[in-house]
């Protein structure tokens, strides 16, 4: 795959081959100790000119490498590029000069590449405590697997680093709504209102398999935003149900996501929170946390605080290691009348994150 250019419009975003003369500002780029420190893994001495030299004539010769010059207002910015380390497991990675960060070039110059590398999955890894590159990644639709430790150069120690995929959409995702909304479309989180209900059981209904759901009862049978009949009866105007907060996140004028909350004093406790499964990883969930922890800010709030569970066979549910990406500390575990109605040996996995 060979382009001389391509065009972000909306961002001022260029991708073009790398030429001989980016090298001397990439090498630049990669003296800068804290974005080395951010990045975690780095060359073993970015300093070390004829290591570097070795390294893009190395790279830049193999076919199985794909790498493009991010340009922003005439500027080479940085580059975007995807190697592959393992027999079908390809990986993107980026780099941003420091002075450029802030100002979503990453995440525009990602997004126009992925438009032009068709093959899914992909993979992604960045460090786990490396926020922003984390959330580039997840607008541009990549969702968490896992953590691994490994050594970072520029840390000098072991550090956890997070494991990100990007699927193909599936053509279910085409379904009666239409299309489902573009990478980096608007979401809006509001209160919902009771003309939502329909849409409401849909995307907590679409959001799970009966089959992941069994022995974790993260959508119980009698949870009223399953049916329409029982929410409807529920519905308190303007959006209660069962003492919860109702709210839901819109994208392209669809519901695509709903959380409920409630309020617990120091903390506004985080009830239940949906996405369906065609649409996770691109972002909405997220998009209706961090409105939630701004709604909790607002309202004088300590911390948000949220239960998952862990079957009795001691596995915990799936969304464990996102809400740690979060931000989000396990407290403690307990049993309790939540969990013993899903099954014997159930724990509630406790988690809270305190607010600035």
């Amino acid at each position: 795959m060979t382009f001389l250019g391509f065009n972000s419009p909306k961002s001022g975003v260029v991708l073009r081959d790398v030429a001989e003369g980016d090298l001397p500002v990439f090498y630049e780029q990669q003296l800068d100790p804290a974005a080395n420190r951010m990045v975690a893994f780095t060359a073993k001495d970015p300093s070390d000119r004829e290591a570097f030299t070795a390294h893009w004539k190395k790279i830049l010769g193999d076919r199985p490498v794909t790498l493009r010059t991010i340009l922003s207002d005439g500027h080479v910015v940085g580059y975007v590029g995807k190697f592959e380390e393992r027999v079908g497991k390809p990986e993107v990675t980026y780099w941003i000069g420091r002075e450029y960060w802030g100002k979503g070039i990453a995440t525009n110059a990602l997004s126009a590449f992925l438009d032009q590398m068709k093959a899914r999955p992909v993979f992604a890894r960045a460090a786990r405590d490396n926020a922003a590159s984390l959330r580039a990644l997840e607008k541009c639709g990549f969702r968490l697997v896992g953590y691994e430790t490994s050594f970072a150069n520029a840390r000098g120690e072991q550090i956890e680093e997070a494991t990100l995929e990007l699927r193909a959409m599936p053509r279910e995702a085409a379904g009666r709504d239409g299309p489902p909304p573009a990478v980096g479309s608007d979401i809006r989180v509001r209160p919902a209102i009771r003309q939502d209900i329909p849409a409401i059981v849909n995307v907590s209904t679409s959001s799970t398999t009966a089959e992941e759901d069994l022995g974790f009862g993260a959508s119980g049978p009698e949870s009223p935003l399953t049916d329409p009949d029982r929410l409807s009866a529920a519905w308190q105007d303007p959006n209660l149900v069962r003492g919860e907060e109702v709210l839901v996140a819109e994208l392209g004028g669809r519901v695509v996501g709903c959380v409920t909350v409630q309020d617990r004093g120091e903390a506004l406790e985080l009830i239940n929170i949906d996405v369906p499964r065609e649409l996770h990883g691109r972002g909405i969930g997220t998009r209706m946390v961090r409105y939630v922890e701004d709604r909790a800010r607002a309202a004088g709030k300590r911390a948000v605080t949220l239960g998952t569970s862990r079957s009795a066979a001691g596995v915990p549910w799936k969304s464990l290691p996102w809400w740690q990406a979060q931000g989000y500390r396990v407290t403690h575990e307990e049993e309790n009348a939540w969990t013993r109605a899903i099954g014997p040996g159930v724990r509630e996995i406790r988690m809270r994150k305190d607010l600035p």
